[in-house]
């Protein structure tokens, strides 16, 4: 058996849990393991965009002993409308 490590970050605290699957066990494999633990329970963890140490991996990627995944929340503001807002903010601000 490999140990995974599995977080997810939300804006007051960060989820993390460990799982063991075997060698040879894709991201997918993780998730449905993950999904088992009870800080992962109420999550749609399979509905997420997924990385391994912040790049973004697909589903059939397979795991190594020690993986750090890590489950991503939606965007509620996408970059180029958020630097839009604060542009906006710092030109209303200076008049």
């Amino acid at each position: 058996m490999i140990v995974v490590e599995v977080v997810y970050a939300e804006p007051a605290r960060q989820r993390t849990g460990e799982v063991q699957v075997m060698p040879g066990a894709t991201i997918a494999d993780v998730l449905s393991a993950a999904q088992q633990l009870p800080v992962f329970a109420d999550l749609a963890l399979q509905e997420h965009v997924v990385g391994v140490y912040g790049q973004v991996v697909d589903d059939v990627l397979e795991v190594r002993h020690g993986d750090r995944v890590e489950i991503y929340r939606p965007l509620q503001v996408d970059a180029k409308t958020a630097r839009r807002l604060r542009a906006a903010k710092q030109v209303g601000g200076h008049s």
